[in-house]
C-alpha cells in the first residue's frame, strides 16, 4: 500500500511541475506548439523518472 501512495505522489508531483514548466518550453521552442499533447506526456515522463531516481528509498531496519 505505502508504494502506491509513493507512486500517487510522485506523478501528481510530476504532473503539477510539468503543468508549471510547461509554458516556458512552449514559449522557448516554437516547434512544439504544432506537437500535441507529446510534449507534455514526454515532459512528465522525464520528471518522473527524475522523482522515482531522487526519492529516498526506504530502509529496512536489520
Amino acid at each position: 500500500m505505502r508504494i502506491l501512495v509513493v507512486l500517487l505522489i510522485q506523478v501528481t508531483l510530476a504532473v503539477l511541475v510539468s503543468g508549471l514548466i510547461l509554458p516556458a518550453v512552449l514559449f522557448a521552442v516554437p516547434e512544439t506548439r504544432t506537437a500535441g499533447p507529446l510534449p507534455l506526456a514526454v515532459l512528465v515522463g522525464i520528471l518522473f523518472l527524475l522523482l522515482r531516481l531522487a526519492w529516498p528509498r526506504r530502509r529496512e531496519n536489520t
